[in-house]
């Protein structure tokens, strides 16, 4: 920012640089742009630490640019004056659709192999991904259980599982799922692979929040593995519902949404 003096300065989301990013521009009196502002789940636990990042950044951003009206509204229930609200879409549709229209090859051979036998109508795609530390521990085993159970109950269910690098976690995934037929677990993928995945999914369990909004995009329906949601317009849809972490939630969730 001292090298190059810009006009202003544009995060996106709500990850910690983001938040650096915004209070460095901040700092240095530099007007900053919000891309995706307004999203808010009103827990401050969760998604931790991303809500109380994107509320921060919202004290000190000029100009907020929300993907959709319920995000404005948000803004606008803090105090945050209309002239300095833009509602302008949602930047992460765009990126999904644009990439997955590529059709690139799979970086992984194993996925290519999925997706052939998805497109041939002999298997049914089921996408997890199970990344927040908030999920790490008791509330990821309850999730693995349940993948292992819809996958021995559905002959015809085939899940690919990209994990997580923290070895604890990897462990935990492969100690429960390692064993089973029709489980791909993967290294996290490349967001090429990771569209081509979603386009020819027919369910999505993640606590993602990307994913509740890219999955959509074809289509394709999401058990957002949390208590809580910033993308509530997703849920309202009804393309989007929430599990929870109950005990059996996602087990009973899980097994439904296949079942449909």
């Amino acid at each position: 920012m001292e090298t190059r003096q810009p006009a202003a300065v544009v995060v996106q989301g709500d990850t910690t640089t983001t938040l650096a990013g915004a209070l460095g521009a901040f700092w240095r009196r530099i007007p900053v742009v919000h891309l995706e502002a307004g999203l808010r789940s009103y827990d401050l636990t969760s998604p931790f630490p991303e809500e109380a990042n994107r509320k921060l950044v919202g004290q000190v951003a000029a100009l907020h640019l929300t993907p959709t009206a319920v995000a404005a509204a948000n803004l606008a229930a803090e105090g945050i004056a209309s002239e300095r609200v833009l509602t302008v879409g949602n930047t992460v549709v765009d990126a999904v659709l644009e990439v997955a229209g590529k059709c690139r090859p799979y970086q992984d051979s194993r996925l290519a192999a999925v997706d052939a036998e998805v497109r041939a109508g002999r298997r049914r795609l089921v996408l997890v991904t199970v990344h927040r530390r908030e999920s790490w521990g008791e509330p990821m085993e309850r999730v693995l259980r349940a993948v292992a159970e819809i996958v021995l109950t559905h002959p015809d269910i085939e899940v690919v599982l990209p994990a997580h690098p923290n070895p604890a976690v990897f462990g935990q995934v492969q100690e429960i799922l390692g064993q089973l037929d029709r489980i791909t677990v993967t290294e996290p993928l490349s967001y090429s692979d990771l569209a081509r995945v979603l386009s020819v999914a027919t369910l999505v369990l993640s606590d993602s929040g990307g994913i509740q909004e890219e999955a959509p995009s074809f289509g394709v329906p999401v058990l957002v593995l949390r208590d809580v949601t910033e993308r509530m317009e997703a849920v309202d849809a009804g393309v989007c519902a929430v599990g929870g972490y109950g005990p059996a939630a996602d087990r009973r969730a899980g097994a439904s949404a296949v079942d449909r």
